[in-house]
């Protein structure tokens, strides 16, 4: 219950200084997705990389692509 007071009382004041919370947050997402290198460009190559190890057939791959 005081987490979420304190959560409460740190959109407030981001809403007083005129800032959208929830894009705050996703911001801070997205800074720390890209410190750590995951992107999704990297995150489909893993992908594709995983499908052919497994065997996928041609077709199935250029589907994929």
């Amino acid at each position: 219950m005081a987490q979420a007071r304190e959560t409460r009382d740190a959109a407030e004041a981001l809403v007083a200084q005129g800032i959208d919370p929830n894009e705050s947050k996703q911001e801070k997402k997205r800074t720390k997705e890209a410190a750590k290198g995951e992107t999704f460009a990297k995150s489909g190559q893993a992908f594709l990389a995983k499908q052919r190890q497994e065997g996928k057939t041609k077709a199935t791959l250029d589907k994929t692509e």
